[in-house]
């Protein structure tokens, strides 16, 4: 009996060894589908709302969580005002860009550099702070008849990300103040000497000085 079943057996060992294949291949399938439908639902997110991927935010958000209350560190452009507009000046003005000018800006620029870092201890201020330094180098060496755009797009990023914005930040020559009508000398320009080597009030001194004998007369 057992004999003439054991055919039959075997057919039925085969037919379950089938239908147990054909679970685990469905059930494969269904994951990969799965998986495929959740990366669509991703990619979906990402380009409708311009983030990064589920499973991506949460080690970007924790790397930048750090970051996040130094980013906020904005200066008060009030409080460096007299230096940030003589570098606009310097910049914007349209006057040959010639070494004494290039030098004064280089100067004012580390000036900058030194108090930004100073007012705060933040990584990003000090980054700002070395971008501020690195700018000046530039500038020292700018060449004069070269078009200054980039020099201009360069200070002006920086500023806008170490200072809150300001309705008196140049943007071009048109935005800077016209110099007081008395003083139209270049105020960059070093101060020439008058002439026979004497200074300003050196005449008005002589002028008015008083003999030397009556100054031993009233003794």
């Amino acid at each position: 009996m057992i004999l003439r079943n054991r055919p039959m057996l075997a057919v039925s060992i085969a037919v379950l060894s089938v239908i147990a294949v054909l679970s685990i291949l469905r059930s494969v399938q269904a994951h990969r589908e799965g998986g495929r439908e959740q990366d669509i639902r991703e990619a979906d997110e990402q380009l409708r709302f311009g983030i990064a991927p589920a499973r991506e935010r949460t080690a970007q958000e924790s790397a930048s969580n750090q970051d996040t209350a130094e980013n906020l560190t904005i200066l008060n452009a009030d409080q460096f005002r007299q230096v940030i507009t003589e570098i606009d000046r310097l910049i914007f003005e349209d006057q040959l860009f010639d070494d004494d000018r290039r030098a004064a800006l280089a100067s004012r620029l580390e000036q900058l550099a030194e108090r930004v870092k100073s007012a705060s201890d933040t990584r990003f201020i000090k980054i700002e702070a070395s971008e501020l330094r690195k700018l000046a180098a530039y500038a020292q060496n700018y060449p004069a008849s070269a078009p200054r755009t980039n020099l201009e797009n360069q200070w002006m990023r920086i500023r806008n990300n170490v200072f809150d914005d300001r309705s008196w930040f140049a943007r071009s020559a048109a935005d800077l103040e016209p110099l007081p009508s008395a003083s139209r000398v270049d105020p960059f320009k070093p101060a020439a000497p008058s002439e026979g080597g004497q200074d300003e009030c050196g005449a008005q001194r002589c002028a008015t000085r008083a003999p030397r004998g009556a100054r031993v007369a009233h003794r």
